[in-house]
């Protein structure tokens, strides 16, 4: 790679990933904006439906860049609703099984 990064002047150069994909986002958003509103002053239907499918294209390509680090999961995914309350102690799953509690 040193041959390319000498021939497009990125030697020694640090690349921050988030930066590089944040910008393209807000490129490919602004063109998504600028095909719609050419789409508005197009002169005939076929060119307005072409430009609109086009902002569509657009809009699907970029995605926010992901948190990070990202957010801890939500309760619910953890088994939330399965929290026993303080107090309360959780019983050894084998002492569970041998004792006579479950048994009718």
């Amino acid at each position: 790679m040193g041959l390319l990064s000498r021939l497009l002047g990125t030697e020694g150069a640090t690349r921050d990933l988030l930066a590089d994909l944040s910008e393209d986002y807000r490129a490919e958003a602004a063109q998504a904006v600028l095909l719609r509103s050419h789409a508005e002053r197009a002169r005939y239907p076929q060119a307005a439906s072409a430009l609109r499918d086009l902002a569509d294209i657009e809009d699907r390509h970029p995605r926010p860049a992901p948190e990070w680090p990202p957010p801890p999961p939500s309760p619910h995914l953890r088994g939330g609703d399965q929290l026993l309350p303080v107090d309360k102690k959780i019983q050894n799953p084998v002492t569970y099984a041998l004792s006579d509690r479950h048994w009718p």
